[in-house]
């Protein structure tokens, strides 16, 4: 993992990002936060995880999960790789929050939507998965009010952030 810089290593190419970016709105059915990483990803302000950037005591309410295949030749075994952005609503910058981070808030989140986006040019298909806390799908889809009687916290991410650091 890279320390503070941008990340590039989730897609294959950057003229398959380029294609994507451009026509998803024609081609793919994607919801509206991985066309913003798409678009983020595009203009390259996807960032690696840094300094303990985004902090380990908050729970993002949004994760992209990326998957990587590469589809191999000749009957050897096709190659996999993970990688999990979070977006951090103050800055609108998506982080790689890295595996070990993403397995300790796995259980707090349900997959919301995902799409997968083959590359023309390479044997690589990539699978977007996007993941929310259920409190978050409950405020999205029930509304504020009604999440609260579900047990949803009255505080938003960043009023929940703001008690934290009082604490």
């Amino acid at each position: 993992m890279c320390t503070g810089n941008i990340h590039e290593d989730w897609y294959c190419c950057r003229p398959y990002l380029l294609t994507v970016h451009a026509y998803q709105n024609a081609l793919f059915e994607l919801a509206q936060p991985i066309k913003h990483f798409l678009s983020e990803g595009a203009n390259r302000r996807v960032m690696c995880q840094f300094d303990g950037y985004p902090p380990d005591h908050i729970t993002p309410p949004l994760v992209i999960e990326v998957q990587r295949d590469h589809r191999a030749k000749d009957g050897l075994p096709k190659t996999t790789r993970y990688y999990y952005f979070a977006l951090d609503r103050e800055s609108s910058v998506w982080y790689d929050i890295g595996t070990e981070r993403w397995m300790q808030i796995r259980g707090r989140m349900a997959v919301d939507s995902g799409v997968k986006i083959p590359c023309a040019d390479h044997r690589i298909s990539h699978y977007f998965t996007m993941y929310r806390t259920y409190e978050e799908i409950l405020r999205l889809y029930l509304g504020r009010d009604k999440a609260l009687k579900f047990g949803a916290s009255p505080l938003s991410h960043r009023d929940a952030r703001k008690e934290k650091a009082r604490a």
